[in-house]
């Protein structure tokens, strides 16, 4: 990888260097002047993985709020195995959303199909002050409860800062 096609990211009065992959340190170093530079390995993405780790996120909360009685979960086989139709179980809105000032934001609802099945759904906003997008997975079907009893809108605000070598930090978001 050339030092042009690494990112540069302008933090106050100083300018981090982010490396993605293989290059000269030294080569990194001179174009930086001699300040920050952060080399970060190249990094593989498996939509299937991906999808679930959503899974397992969503099913454990469902089983905090409701109990492992409370539903009739359709994830642990996803969950175990895997599968080659993620798509059945996760989805997401079209468009993402505005940062907010959380770490995330997690939910319980119903959907309701076609056919007039319901299902229990979680909606959910991992890492809600990067600007990420917003998934629901399906965790149970043939759903008869009543969420009114369940606490809903699950956010916590953060304070996030990555410091520096010397303490002072070169990135901070939240309240």
């Amino acid at each position: 990888m050339a030092w042009h096609e690494a990112y540069e990211v302008v933090c106050a009065n100083d300018t981090l260097y982010c490396v993605v992959g293989q290059l000269d340190a030294q080569a990194a170093l001179d174009a930086a002047g001699g300040k920050h530079v952060v080399s970060l390995p190249e990094a593989k993405f498996s939509n299937a993985t991906f999808a679930r780790f959503l899974a397992k996120v969503a099913h454990s909360f469902a089983v905090a709020a409701l109990g492992a009685d409370g539903f009739h979960p359709v994830l642990p086989n996803f969950i175990r195995n895997g599968g080659d139709k993620p798509r059945i179980f996760v989805g997401g809105e079209l468009e993402i959303p505005p940062a907010q000032p959380y770490a995330y934001e997690i939910d319980l609802g119903t959907m309701q199909s076609a056919n007039g099945s319901r299902y229990l759904a979680v909606r959910m906003r991992l890492l809600s002050y990067l600007g990420t997008p917003v998934y629901t997975v399906i965790v149970g079907d043939r759903f008869e409860g009543d969420l009114a009893s369940v606490g809903h809108g699950y956010a916590k605000p953060i304070q996030v800062a990555i410091m520096g070598d010397d303490g002072v930090p070169i990135f901070s978001a939240g309240q």
